[in-house]
């Protein structure tokens, strides 16, 4: 698509992605498993997947006039990362390591339209440890309500016993049904 001139951008818009909305973590994986499934290291240098989701976005919304870039006149969305983390060292390139390393977690300000949102890792437009709790309540609720049962349940070393089990039981009746299949197929064997 890119090769033949379609605008390709990032954005994250649903659960579809394991609830995970890193804008970061979508553009790693952009730009890594198109080089796997090309088997081409060149493809998606990390700048190219930055600008998917940058200036591609921008344009993609028919925005590039406005955001995507930071430009005298456009509007100040900025994302200002922690580079004293291990991350960000050795840094070398500032593109590399955004893509290849960075993540949500080293995020300590943003700023949206010129107005500061994220202040020392915090989110200043609501209150962030009310809504965590809020979202607990209601997802014990949901759990609740569903009456389905809690996979979760018992110590790990019993959820992997069980999984072995089955997948014993698994390959015993496969085995069971390929000497079945091949009795059938060669009737001057038994």
């Amino acid at each position: 698509m890119v090769e033949a001139g379609v605008n390709v951008a990032i954005g994250t818009d649903g659960n579809n992605a394991s609830n995970y909305h890193d804008l970061m973590r979508a553009t790693y994986l952009v730009a890594g498993l198109f080089k796997d499934a090309r088997r081409d290291a060149t493809i998606f240098p990390a700048e190219d997947a930055f600008a998917m989701a940058t200036r591609n976005g921008a344009r993609g919304l028919q925005a590039e006039h406005e955001i995507g870039s930071i430009e005298t006149g456009k509007k100040a969305d900025l994302v200002l990362h922690d580079t004293n983390r291990p991350e960000w060292r050795p840094l070398h390139n500032v593109a590399n390591q955004l893509v290849w390393s960075a993540d949500g977690r080293g995020v300590h300000t943003v700023f949206v339209d010129g107005r500061r949102v994220v202040d020392n890792y915090r989110c200043t437009t609501i209150d962030e440890d009310d809504l965590l709790r809020r979202a607990q309540t209601a997802g014990e609720g949901i759990v609740a309500r569903s009456g389905l049962p809690d996979r979760a349940s018992g110590p790990p070393s019993d959820r992997t016993a069980a999984r072995r089990g089955r997948a014993e039981r698994n390959e015993r009746h496969e085995r069971q049904e390929r000497q079945e299949r091949m009795r059938r197929a060669e009737p001057w064997q038994n």
